[in-house]
């Protein structure tokens, strides 16, 4: 059994890989074309003999993915053997103590500490497990928490082959005509400018959407899409020849919209 780490991210597919897996089409590359934490395409390469190539336009995500993929395990031992949480009597007693351990790390570890276990939010991580940050207690002293890095981490993020950082638009071009690609596309949310969609100068829109349909209808490669199922992926789907809607149940149990009702996702593909 895979023990799989994956970088907890806005809109990750991490719990849902074992209800997509049967509906990926095997094919000899396989493109992660809105990365995001990488858990399906890794997932794909893991249940199928396949080269990765990861692809994110967020420079911070790339370089902590990067990081990752260098195995840095032996970096983390002295880490982990100094784990604990402590209490200062100042703010400022607490932050010495932290800079301190932090300045006797080299530029990659601390890049994977402050990306995964603080409150700095560098790519709009969702993670309430872990916490660096020097927290007020009621008695008016100063905790700090220093947590253990996951090793897992590490063997999880060597699955990829390849990372690349290109606007989905340049992917998407890069392998029209590649008979022996299987792109997937988790795309940001609609029309929506924040968050994981702030690389986007108009947010992610219908426009982008037309453009992912008529690729898929048009293109020699498979895809697959994986999307809310709402009003404007139904509608896609009917203007299209090459598309089909395989899968529309509410797999998605995280998350509820205005009125209590959960989000659906459906998967869409071209063959």
């Amino acid at each position: 059994m895979n023990k799989n780490k994956f970088i907890p991210y806005f809109g990750s597919k991490r719990k849902e890989t074992d209800i997509i897996l049967p509906y990926v089409y095997p094919s000899k590359k396989t493109i992660d074309v809105f990365g995001g934490s990488g858990s399906v395409g890794i997932s794909i390469k893991q249940e199928h003999p396949t080269t990765l190539i990861y692809n994110d336009v967020n420079e911070n995500l790339i370089e902590l993915i990067k990081v990752l993929k260098k195995n840095n395990k032996n970096l983390v031992k002295n880490w982990n053997k100094n784990t604990t949480i402590k209490t200062f009597k100042t703010k400022n007693d607490a932050e010495k103590f932290l800079n301190n351990k932090l300045n006797k790390t080299n530029d990659d570890l601390k890049y994977i500490v402050l990306c995964l276990y603080s409150h700095m939010n560098t790519f709009y991580i969702l993670d309430r497990d872990f916490s660096l940050g020097v927290i007020k207690q009621s008695n008016g002293s100063f905790r700090l928490g220093l947590n253990k890095i996951d090793e897992n981490y590490f063997e999880t993020y060597k699955n990829i082959n390849k990372i690349i950082s290109k606007d989905y638009k340049q992917v998407l071009k890069t392998y029209c005509n590649d008979s022996n690609a299987f792109l997937y596309l988790d795309p940001p949310y609609l029309n929506n400018k924040g968050g994981q969609n702030a690389k986007y100068d108009k947010g992610f829109n219908e426009e982008d959407i037309d453009d992912i349909f008529d690729f898929m209808d048009n293109c020699d490669c498979m895809v697959m899409l994986n999307v809310n199922y709402d009003k404007i992926y139904k509608e896609k789907v009917k203007e299209y020849k090459n598309t089909n809607i395989i899968l529309k149940k509410c797999y998605s149990g995280n998350y509820s919209a205005k009125g209590g009702n959960k989000y659906k996702h459906c998967i869409i593909t071209n063959y």
